[in-house]
């Protein structure tokens, strides 16, 4: 039997929440929550991430300061996170693969 990726499994089957990795039995196809909470921590998460890279990206390109130093910024961004994850997350990843779609509108096919 050919291995599913994860996110991929079949209705019914067993899967592993994104968000607090338990165990639970999708009620359809696509589902990656064991819950309404664990979906809603997540995307919160990702929101939350994804305003303060635009901050420091507009701080790089506009601010006078800052100019030119978005490379540093964002590496110690993204340590921070990683650590987060490790400690409040047992090291589990906050993010996941592009899906197709999303391969495509950023052009990173």
């Amino acid at each position: 039997m050919a291995r599913i990726a994860f996110g991929m499994s079949r209705f019914g089957s067993p899967a592993a929440c994104k968000d607090c990795g338990g165990a639970f039995a999708r009620s359809r196809f696509g589902v990656d929550f064991c819950g309404a909470k664990c979906r809603m921590r997540f995307n919160n998460r990702r929101t939350k991430r994804g305003g303060e890279l635009y901050d420091l990206a507009m701080l790089n390109r506009f601010g006078d300061k800052e100019k030119g130093k978005l490379t540093k910024h964002v590496a110690a961004l993204l340590d921070r996170w990683h650590a987060e994850d490790k400690r409040e997350r047992s090291g589990r990843e906050s993010w996941g693969e592009l899906s197709y779609s999303e391969q495509r509108r950023l052009g990173v096919q």
